[in-house]
């Protein structure tokens, strides 16, 4: 049984932290390109508690990533996958784009104090979906950040029928 996880909590100094959860494999490239980055935040962020969890080599890494994306109504299923305050966030390009998204919601979630465990931090708001006639409602968080960056490519690229 995987324990519940932990948003937010407090240090003996009373000051609120924010942990993150972060799975990766060491055959993931967005993963590599992640660690450097994610592994960096606690010395930069005192306040945030980094929970690095390596799918290839920890056994019990792949319960605690299917247990807490489950617990929040999600499938486990790409990495890099982060986790915090309740919300799940999947991919990584690069620490200009997805990296400082990823650190604003954290100190988002920072000052927002959080909220209970599986509810989103609030303010938090979800990405509206893309409705497609073919493929149907796409919503950004239920993707990789790669394939949904691929679907709308090439959504761009494909300018209709010609006459």
């Amino acid at each position: 049984m995987v324990e519940p996880p932990v948003w937010i909590d407090h240090n003996a100094a009373s000051e609120r932290r924010v942990h993150l959860y972060f799975f990766w494999t060491s055959t993931c490239a967005h993963c590599q390109a992640a660690r450097p980055f994610v592994e960096a935040r606690p010395a930069r962020h005192p306040w945030l508690v980094l929970h690095s969890r390596n799918l290839t080599t920890d056994p019990n890494a792949a319960d605690a990533y299917v247990s807490m994306a489950e617990s929040l109504g999600r499938e486990a299923s790409s990495v890099p996958l982060f986790l915090f305050c309740g919300q799940i966030e999947v991919g990584f390009d690069r620490p200009e784009t997805t990296g400082q998204a990823l650190e604003e919601a954290l100190q988002f979630c920072r000052e927002s104090g959080g909220t209970a465990l599986g509810e989103p931090a609030a303010g938090t708001r979800q990405a509206p979906g893309l409705d497609l006639t073919v493929l149907g409602t796409l919503a950004p968080d239920q993707l990789s950040l790669p394939v949904f960056t691929v679907v709308i490519a090439g959504l761009d690229a494909y300018s209709g029928p010609r006459i």
